[in-house]
């Protein structure tokens, strides 16, 4: 993760929408942060609004984190004011409104992921630094936390690793943990990259509802990525190519991330450009909105802001 301080000349970053695209009936707001701030737009990179501001003016403080929470109406993201100071949880309205502390993590402790579910219920690990994170869930209002002791610290996971209805995770090395109720049901788990090439995979993400797979590959040219995407249930069949992503020569190779939007309907990838060290006013970010049936992308940016975490709601 990287972060920096950058503005047009009245204080505010603006974004400059590429497209302008209706949803349906799925996801239709974006939020990404920018240091100590979180903003939303439309899907089309439209309509944007600051939704919350934690500048404390401390230079060190920071939003980390962030995740939608379905059927809340919420967002949740993770803050520090820097230094010494632990993270803690927070949670926000779509709207900015009625924000509140959920939980309180202690200064010498990491946050592996956070990953708001369908169900309402937040998922997130945390542990000592150092050692391997604990798999948790609690309410969105920080109410009875549990310990997943079932899920095993598979590696590292991220968000986009997990079925936002709980029905699945894989790890890192391409195993697919099948959950029943937030518990692991090793029996029906599987390992589900055997027919791909590990060595060139960036990044993975589950759908929705446990049923895709999407993979986004690195390819010999540096600055092009495939986006492939494979069927959860069929083990034996290779992922299907979909896109193919191209950054252009001054945009930011390894910050490339993909998530799932619409169910299993799109996927989201996001990348961009940052000039070190504090960036600058002309830099932005990239999104690419991508059917995966048809094969085509609805493209739109964020100019002047550095947007490091993307979510859909």
């Amino acid at each position: 993760m990287y972060a920096c301080t950058k503005s047009t000349t009245d204080g505010t970053p603006t974004p400059t929408p590429l497209t302008t695209v209706g949803n349906g009936s799925g996801n239709s707001i974006v939020f990404y942060t920018d240091t100590f701030r979180v903003y939303s737009t439309n899907l089309a990179g439209g309509d944007r609004k600051l939704v919350v501001d934690e500048d404390l003016k401390s230079q060190n403080n920071y939003i980390g984190l962030i995740t939608a929470i379905p059927g809340k109406n919420k967002i949740a993201y993770t803050y520090t004011t820097g230094g010494s100071s632990g993270f803690v949880i927070k949670t926000a309205d779509t709207d900015g409104k009625n924000i509140k502390t959920i939980k309180t993590m202690p200064a010498s402790n990491f946050l592996g992921y956070m990953k708001g579910m369908s169900d309402g219920r937040i998922y997130f690990s945390y542990g000592p630094v150092g050692a391997p994170g604990k798999n948790y869930v609690m309410d969105a209002d920080g109410a009875n936390e549990t310990q997943l002791s079932t899920i095993p610290p598979n590696g590292r996971i991220e968000a986009r690793q997990i079925s936002t209805s709980g029905k699945g995770i894989i790890d890192e090395s391409g195993y697919f943990m099948v959950l029943n109720n937030g518990v692991f049901a090793e029996a029906s788990s599987f390992y589900l990259l055997a027919n791909e090439t590990k060595t060139t995979i960036r990044q993975t993400a589950v759908s929705d509802d446990a049923t895709k797979l999407a993979i986004l590959y690195t390819t010999a040219n540096p600055n092009v990525f495939e986006l492939r995407v494979k069927d959860i249930t069929k083990t034996n069949v290779a992922a299907t190519l979909v896109y193919t992503v191209t950054l252009a020569s001054d945009e930011i190779t390894y910050n490339v991330n993909i998530q799932w939007v619409n169910g299993n309907k799109n996927v989201l990838v996001n990348y961009g450009k940052f000039t070190g060290p504090k960036g600058l006013a002309t830099d932005y970010t990239k999104c690419e909105l991508i059917d995966v049936a048809a094969k085509t992308a609805i493209n739109w940016k964020f100019t002047g802001d550095e947007a490091q975490r993307v979510v859909v709601y």
